[in-house]
């Protein structure tokens, strides 16, 4: 890693631990932020959002312990972990199929913390996040990569991989042929209501491309068939 990148992502981690607030193992942050319900600027804690969450912060320092070493973007990490954990235990997530905005994200971070210091119990936490959106109602689910479910199939594709369980690419098979269900096709296209709605049709071309790229790369990465090998 370039030594100015690094010390840059030091400094910011630096400034992430020194700022955590903790309440036993759990740790959060106090952010300002424009609230539009009221019209106004105010603080409140993080959720537990990878996109802009605790979780996404413990992904953040996760990579930085693994170059650095230092054992305060470890402990912070897992408070950070900890209260997403709390989060969805509380109940407190309402876009479960989302990877960034949803407990997708928070399944792939625990599962990156299992692999990087060899801990089962953070994996059993990140299969209990995955068994749950097994059973996900897919009727209540939108379809981008921000807040639907194009997002999260490649995760379900790569845990399959690293915890042996086939359950998760029949899971990700089942959404992917679910978002070709709701595709509507014509002149040889491909798109998507947006938010598995018909309110706003995705008809402008800048924003259906990226939404398309993804979805048709996770298309790609399926296998064609039950017990064939994977295309990439």
């Amino acid at each position: 890693m370039n030594d100015i990148y690094k010390e840059v992502a030091f400094d910011i981690g630096a400034d992430l631990c020194r700022n955590a607030i903790w309440n036993g193992p759990a740790c959060n942050w106090i952010e300002y932020n424009y609230d539009f319900n009221v019209n106004s600027f105010n603080y409140k804690p993080l959720s537990f959002e990878f996109y802009d969450g605790t979780s996404g912060i413990a992904f953040f320092l996760l990579n930085l312990y693994q170059v650095t070493g230092e054992i305060i973007f470890k402990t912070t990490a897992l408070g950070a972990l900890e209260h997403a954990w709390n989060a969805k235990e509380n109940g407190l997530t309402t876009t479960k199929g989302s990877f960034y905005l949803g407990t997708s994200g928070l399944a792939y971070v625990y599962l990156k913390a299992a692999q990087l210091f060899n801990e089962h119990s953070l994996s059993k936490r990140a299969e209990e996040i995955l068994t749950e959106l097994n059973d996900f109602d897919l009727a209540n689910s939108g379809y981008e990569v921000l807040s639907g479910i194009a997002g999260t199939i490649p995760l379900m594709i790569w845990a399959s991989k690293v915890l042996n369980n086939p359950l998760y690419i029949q899971t990700a098979q089942k959404w992917a042929e679910f978002l070709l269900s709701k595709a509507n096709s014509g002149n040889e296209m491909l798109s998507w209501n947006f938010m598995n709605n018909n309110e706003i049709p995705l008809s402008d071309l800048l924003m259906v491309l990226p939404e398309l790229a993804m979805r048709f790369h996770n298309f790609l990465i399926l296998p064609a068939k039950k017990n064939s090998r994977m295309l990439v």
